[in-house]
């Protein structure tokens, strides 16, 4: 038996022109977001990327991290749950 995932995600435009989307099931959520201005001692020191680190860690293990030093940008990507 196959789950039905026809629910499509509605997206609505606000005042100030942003959209605003809602999502209707776990398969449209993003597996990865991108973190930006990350501060340099990020990059520099080891104590500051596992403290940097741990804030994810902390809440969902197995995530893998890929560090963007000259963007200054770190993208976080969780692990893909399968049911």
């Amino acid at each position: 038996m196959v789950a039905d995932n026809s629910e499509k995600s509605s997206t609505k435009s606000v005042a100030n022109g942003s959209l605003i989307s809602t999502v209707s099931c776990k398969d449209e959520l993003p597996n990865a977001i991108i973190v930006t201005q990350v501060p340099e001692d990020v990059f520099d020191n080891t104590e500051d990327k596992a403290n940097f680190s741990s804030l994810f860690t902390a809440i969902e293990k197995g995530i893998h991290f890929d560090f963007l030093r000259s963007f200054r940008r770190v993208r976080v990507i969780f692990r893909l749950v399968t049911f």
